[in-house]
């Protein structure tokens, strides 16, 4: 019965000892006892530990961009009725909420690696994108490059405050609102080069 269940016991270890430590130094043995599972079932489900790693981050990606997908939708679906910056601000406020500091710390740990980079960046591209094609859609902009590096920005900036905010919820929230307000201003002035500070 409980055998179903042992993927995705691995699968949440594997998030919080990656997120929480750089990949070289978390072993086989150490994702075994966090998901409480012997080491032979770990290569039994995901083959090996970079495999593991991989779905990891293809997981929280993968989830992400649903979770953001899906407030876009909201988005381009209510954009008559209510005012469209309100609405981004909403979405991406509400898709912050969506993840947790564990996760943002693995994303940003893949990024910042140049052998795994191209893991993270790829899915991590896929939520940059289609921030900006909501945006585009809602509000007059400038070009798509620029509201890009505009976008990069704002995602980077969000996940520095996830992993560096767990004591004052209140505070982290009026953060994430701010850093949405000045990144709306900016796209709305045309997204300018550059635009991507801003924290």
């Amino acid at each position: 019965m409980a055998r179903p269940r042992i993927r995705p016991k691995i699968l949440q270890a594997a998030v919080r000892l990656f997120g929480r430590g750089r990949y070289e130094t978390v072993t086989i043995s150490d994702l075994a006892r966090e998901a409480r599972v012997t080491p032979s079932a770990i290569g039994h489900y995901y083959g090996n530990k970079e495999a593991l790693y991989v779905v990891a981050l293809h997981s929280i990606a993968g989830q992400c961009l649903a979770d953001l997908a899906q407030f876009a939708l909201e988005v381009c679906t209510d954009c008559a009725v209510v005012k469209p910056q309100s609405l981004i601000k909403s979405a991406i406020y509400r898709w912050y909420s969506s993840f947790s500091q564990d996760e943002a710390r693995l994303l940003q740990h893949a990024l910042m690696d140049p052998k795994r980079k191209a893991v993270a960046y790829s899915p991590l591209q896929k939520i940059i994108s289609l921030i900006v094609a909501t945006v585009k859609k809602q509000i007059s902009t400038g070009t798509t490059s620029d509201c890009t590096t505009s976008a990069t920005g704002l995602i980077w900036s969000l996940f520095q405050l996830k992993i560096t905010h767990s004591d004052n919820q209140m505070d982290e929230m009026g953060q994430v609102q701010e850093f949405i307000a000045a990144w709306l201003r900016n796209t709305d002035e045309g997204c300018q080069p550059g635009d991507s500070n801003v924290n």
